[in-house]
């Protein structure tokens, strides 16, 4: 269970945005719903917006896209401007957490989906292979052992 990667202690770095994520898998008492966000830019738009309906969410994604690879957060990565780099490996950059909320959350990503950073192709393909609900189903029968 993915659940069971994630360290548990309290001392040891709980977020909201996790718990969001897995409060989208069918996981609602995963710890963090109360904690401070840990990197607020950019996924403080993010965590914000999990709190409200489908339109929020939705509005919280094209602002969070908008501002992800701008963020402070993005900049300290390791693969940051790797674009810039004579190199054959770089893939482009995805906010992959994106796909995997619009997804999960069964959002409209028509305001979206053209915009740097949103990888629509992985999330349309999973949409049609059904991942998003063979994952949930799959942790929902997990928790239930």
């Amino acid at each position: 269970m993915i659940a069971s990667f994630l360290n548990r202690d309290p001392e040891h770095g709980h977020d909201p945005l996790i718990h969001a994520f897995f409060a989208s898998l069918g996981v609602p008492d995963f710890p963090g719903k109360n904690a401070p966000v840990l990197h607020p830019d950019p996924y403080g738009i993010l965590a914000e917006g999990l709190k409200g309906g489908r339109d929020k969410q939705e509005a919280a994604m094209l602002v969070y896209l908008k501002r992800w690879y701008k963020s402070k957060a993005i900049k300290n990565c390791v693969w940051y401007n790797n674009h810039k780099e004579a190199s054959d490996c770089h893939f482009g950059y995805w906010a992959l957490e994106t796909g995997m909320l619009t997804a999960l959350n069964k959002l409209d990503d028509s305001s979206y989906r053209n915009l740097n950073f949103y990888p629509r192709d992985l999330v349309d393909y999973g949409k049609e292979q059904g991942w998003h609900q063979e994952l949930r189903e799959k942790l929902l029968a997990a928790r239930a052992k």
